[in-house]
């Protein structure tokens, strides 16, 4: 679950239990070390264990996946980057981010594996509106996490691999996470998994090698059973439902602490080019 089910919840504490700190023991089920721990300690703790676990493999082939904790809420920042941005403390945090995936690629070209090393850096979904200035910025695309608009669903995605990605490639095409697994796959020389999965390689759209987008539908967006829209190609269909919609006349939430978040809003059945309205 994530990191906000404790019970320093700003809106529900008491719905959740104390917040384990968990390690993986070798050969053995994950053991809890602690409970409700500091923020602030979670991404310097992280990046310490990923570049043990990088130091360990350099000589074999690995796959090193870190959902870090931040910029989710609660937002906190270890001494050395608190207070060193002018964007507050979510400034902090991405600042410490930037620092972290530094950190690891400089570890790959000290052990002389960067060129031959995917690395892929992206998100699960837009930033959380509600909660202000604890939240980022969709850079003017519709609403944000928790709706089916480009703001929701449409997020950064950064690839590095300097013995196959060109330098400075631009992917216009669009696709989806699910791609990643089957990329890796392809990039490694592997076989195909015989896994039916949704997801297809866009190896040669990073090599730059094509500029095809991989998938002609790309996806179904739902919340539960409902369906809300679809895309095929640039045209994006939305269909009535209800959608979080956050106050655009109220001042930003600044301590972390969210807006309550409304629902009530209701969209018609609206047809998009999102070449042409990207924005919607």
């Amino acid at each position: 679950y994530s990191n906000d089910m404790w019970p320093y919840h700003p809106e529900s504490p008491q719905a959740w239990p104390p917040l384990p700190h968990m390690r993986g023991v070798s050969g053995m089920l994950d053991e809890v070390v602690s409970y409700n721990d500091d923020p602030s300690l979670w991404t310097q703790r992280i990046k310490e264990s990923a570049l043990r676990y990088i130091e360990t493999h350099p000589q074999q082939r690995f796959c090193l996946y870190l959902p870090l904790p931040m910029p989710h809420v609660p937002l906190a920042a270890s001494a050395n980057f608190r207070g060193r941005s002018s964007a507050g403390v979510y400034g902090d945090v991405l600042l410490e981010l930037d620092d972290l995936v530094g950190a690891l690629r400089q570890r790959l070209r000290d052990l002389g594996i960067e060129k031959e090393t995917l690395v892929v850096f992206t998100s699960d979904n837009g930033p959380w509106l509600s909660y202000g200035t604890h939240a980022g910025s969709t850079g003017g695309l519709r609403e944000g996490k928790g709706s089916v608009w480009e703001g929701g669903i449409r997020v950064p995605f950064l690839a590095a691999c300097p013995g196959s990605i060109p330098p400075g490639t631009q992917v216009d095409a669009p696709f989806m996470l699910t791609d990643v697994l089957p990329t890796a796959v392809e990039a490694l020389g592997l076989a195909a998994p015989r896994l039916t999965t949704d997801g297809r390689s866009v190896w040669p759209l990073l090599c730059g090698t094509t500029d095809q987008p991989p998938h002609e539908l790309l996806g179904f967006w739902y919340e539960r059973n409902e369906l809300q829209a679809v895309r095929c190609g640039p045209w994006k269909l939305v269909y009535p439902h209800h959608y979080r919609r956050m106050p655009e006349d109220l001042p930003k939430p600044t301590d972390g602490r969210p807006w309550s978040n409304s629902t009530g809003t209701v969209v018609r059945t609206e047809l998009y080019n999102l070449l042409d309205d990207p924005n919607e």
